[in-house]
């Protein structure tokens, strides 16, 4: 009886494998892209890590620091050299661009007294590789470009007299 079944059932398989192909497809690219979010998401935590203790032992969140930080961001990041770098002083951007990674925190020309906090921040624009995609996430955050943030408050480790 199973056997008539399924002899009844031949070619079923390939359409089946049809529907599920694509789904398949999308599940393995979802894979890669949001490890590849996870990895940035991670390097860029680091790196505000980094820019932390840099900032925390020299008392001020120097441009120096800044910039180093952009560059370790921009070298080490999947896609990081298709953005442009913004390193400001106090404020972020009002409206963040798609197309620019925004680090700015404590002004750069005051020194911190011990016990006083630093902080420090970076915007980083999410892009996907599929613009269908990115259109998606556009769309669920309403018109505004998919960002990750990170952000250090971390008090200053130097004495000024």
């Amino acid at each position: 009886m199973l056997k008539k079944l399924y002899k009844d059932q031949g070619g079923q398989t390939f359409f089946e494998l049809l529907f599920a192909l694509p789904f398949i497809f999308f599940m393995l690219y979802l894979s890669f892209e949001f490890g590849a979010m996870l990895y940035n998401k991670a390097i860029i935590n680091y790196s505000s890590g980094v820019a932390a203790v840099r900032a925390a032992t020299n008392g001020q969140f120097t441009t120096d620091i800044r910039r180093s930080q952009a560059d370790f961001i921009e070298n080490w990041t999947i896609g990081g050299k298709d953005y442009g770098y913004v390193v400001t002083e106090e404020n972020g951007p009002s409206e963040p661009s798609e197309d620019t990674v925004y680090i700015y925190g404590t002004d750069s020309n005051d020194t911190i007294q011990r016990g006083s906090n630093i902080s420090g921040y970076v915007i980083y624009p999410i892009k996907f590789k599929i613009p269908l995609f990115d259109k998606l996430g556009t769309a669920v955050v309403e018109d505004s470009p998919l960002i990750m943030k990170s952000h250090f408050d971390i008090p200053s480790e130097v004495f000024f007299e």
